[in-house]
């Protein structure tokens, strides 16, 4: 079910114009070859932090899916408004799906730190 939904917020982003970012093919296939072959260093709320060829890039998963899966730094250096891209939206729910199972995992951990192994009724 949750696949429609995405799908149908992908076509009214699309036919009414909503997403802040435009399609950009090669920065589609870079987003899937750093999936494919970065390393995750760090992740939160609004962005993956990935070790990709030796640079630093942090990656926009906040704003789901209007804003998202641009490149908000790369190294030290933020990404001007003007040259961010958004990939394929087949990409963007990899990406969210990547985001979101990880994210999940580390709150889960963060709270069996504060609660240990307790059951609530």
């Amino acid at each position: 079910m949750q696949i429609i939904i995405d799908y149908l917020c992908h076509a009214a982003n699309t036919l009414f114009g909503f997403y802040q970012q435009p399609f950009l093919k090669e920065w589609d296939e870079m987003l899937n070859d750093i999936l494919d072959k970065g390393l995750i260093m760090e992740v939160d709320k609004f962005t993956i932090k990935f070790n990709y060829e030796g640079e630093i890039y942090l990656i926009w998963v906040g704003n789901r899916w209007y804003s998202y899966g641009h490149i908000y730094s790369i190294g030290d250096k933020y990404i001007k408004r003007g040259q961010e891209f958004r990939p394929r939206f087949r990409t963007m729910r990899r990406l969210h799906n990547l985001h979101i199972n990880i994210f999940e995992d580390q709150e889960a951990r963060e709270l069996f730190k504060i609660y240990g192994g307790k059951q609530w009724s």
